[in-house]
């Protein structure tokens, strides 16, 4: 077998592992609302990743995972995919960054974990400074300044706790990094409870996206295009045209009958951004400005919404395979085809959060016969 065909398939096989774990141990953090759920998850990844790349020390073995992994965030429900896409790709290759300049031993793996873990907790922050704007930037200053005062602190010491903070998730991230590599080191690759019968070639039916079809791409770029004109410009268009534009492409997302348009119904979803609009302009004294900022959350909303949707339709597979991407594209077609039989042998979440180190080892056990799944799931 070529060598990165088969390098394609471990990172199918470790990708999968990661978007099965994310869908059962999100689904249960989900509903039983514990807090730093972002946080165990991406603690989860990392334990998958390093056991994973002692499993197949391979480079590129990681960043090519965590790309299958967000591919096959695409079933998700939810009406925002391309977030979490992301923030799984930069996991990924964080981790592969610190593998390749520190190397595969200890030093490169709890460094990897460390940075990604720090990712984690950065994102909200990055998320609310693209979705607002500089005005979110003036209100974490405020924010920042009325705590100090009501704590007694110097606002000048906003370093020293960022510092901690940061620090603190650096921790938490070499910690998983290590339990990745003490369960690797424990992993005999005996226990294969993967399905090794026709099961592996169920296909996807998921009721949140149509079937793949030949949807051209032109909607897509049109979304994307938008998105970055509302991160550009929104400070420098007129508030009425501001206005205008938000109405018009807010009222026609909403009025969208696709199935995932249905979560941007949601109540609570504009409660929040009215209620962040309302509350940045009263804390900062400036009303048009929070205006201004719930103008561009709202657009930005319906515009990553919109890109979320394009990319659950076959026009971007299509797109890599036009363009060299074939083989990334088959190794996703491939990992779609044993997901369903993956998901139903892989511990509960209530187990995960209880056992994490066993449930981890009982995953990358069947690491190798999911690999042969993926061979027959052509």
């Amino acid at each position: 077998m070529d060598p990165q065909a088969l390098l394609w398939k471990k990172a199918a096989a470790l990708g999968s592992l990661w978007a099965s774990a994310e869908i059962i141990l999100g689904s249960f953090l989900h509903n039983v609302h514990m807090p730093l759920g972002g946080h165990l998850l991406t603690a989860l990844g990392i334990m998958l990743l390093i056991g994973g790349r002692r499993l197949w020390p391979e480079p590129g073995l990681l960043w090519r995972a965590s790309l299958v992994c967000a591919a096959m965030k695409s079933i998700s429900p939810s009406a925002f995919i391309i977030g979490p896409m992301i923030a799984i790709s930069i996991e990924g290759f964080l981790l592969e960054a610190a593998l390749r300049l520190l190397g595969p031993g200890a030093a490169g793996c709890l460094t990897g974990g460390a940075l990604a873990m720090v990712w984690t907790f950065l994102q909200p922050f990055l998320r609310q400074l693209l979705f607002y704007g500089s005005g979110a930037a003036l209100l974490y200053i405020s924010g920042w300044r009325q705590f100090a005062a009501w704590a007694g602190v110097s606002p000048d010491d906003w370093r020293l706790w960022a510092g901690a903070a940061l620090a603190f998730n650096a921790v938490l991230g070499a910690a998983a990094a290590a339990a990745g590599i003490a369960v690797a080191g424990g992993n005999r690759g005996t226990q294969y409870l993967f399905p090794s019968s026709g099961q592996a070639e169920m296909s996807i039916v998921s009721p949140y996206f149509p079937p793949l079809s030949n949807r051209s791409s032109v909607f897509l770029i049109f979304h994307a295009g938008l998105v970055i004109l509302a991160i550009v410009a929104t400070r420098k268009l007129p508030l009425p045209w501001l206005l205008l534009l938000t109405g018009l492409y807010a009222g026609w997302g909403l009025a969208r009958r696709a199935p995932v348009f249905q979560r941007l119904r949601r109540p609570g979803l504009w409660a929040g951004l009215l209620g962040t609009a309302v509350l940045a302009g009263l804390i900062l004294g400036r009303p048009l400005l929070g205006l201004r900022m719930g103008l561009r959350a709202l657009i930005l909303t319906v515009g990553f919404a919109c890109v979320s949707e394009e990319l659950r339709h076959s026009a971007l597979v299509g797109l890599l395979e036009r363009h060299g991407g074939a083989l990334f594209a088959d190794t996703v077609r491939r990992a779609f085809k044993t997901f369903p039989a993956l998901l139903s042998s892989l511990p509960p979440g209530r187990e995960i959060v209880r056992r994490p180190l066993s449930s981890l080892r009982r995953m990358l056990d069947q690491a190798p016969a999911l690999l042969d799944a993926l061979d027959r799931a052509a």
